[in-house]
């Protein structure tokens, strides 16, 4: 069983991005993405709630606006290697060639 959500964008997304297999963390009511290679992105968070701030992926994008993105918050789903992911998410497959791995999200 999945569970999906639609957010919007803290930065509304103004160049378009293509931001699909990001992991995302909520910031207020929307959402941003959780790259492991930003160390600032829970510089306004106690250490206690950094893992509960990422929330899901984005599946996809919205096609008609690119300012909000549909993210899946439980289930099977792909997601970039170097995003953050929650501690209790289990990897279920590496791809050693690519850029994503298969993750489950409970």
């Amino acid at each position: 069983m999945t569970n999906v959500e639609q957010f919007e964008w803290v930065d509304g997304n103004p160049k378009k991005e293509n931001r699909e297999h990001l992991s995302v963390r909520l910031v207020g009511s929307r959402i941003e993405p959780a790259y492991l290679d930003n160390d600032d992105i829970y510089a306004d968070m106690p250490n206690g709630e950094r893992d509960n701030a990422i929330v899901g992926v984005v599946i996809f994008p919205m096609d008609s606006d690119p300012g909000w993105a549909t993210v899946q918050l439980t289930g099977r789903v792909m997601v970039q290697k170097d995003c953050a992911k929650r501690s209790n998410w289990i990897k279920m497959q590496e791809n050693a060639r690519g850029p994503l791995d298969e993750y489950f999200i409970r």
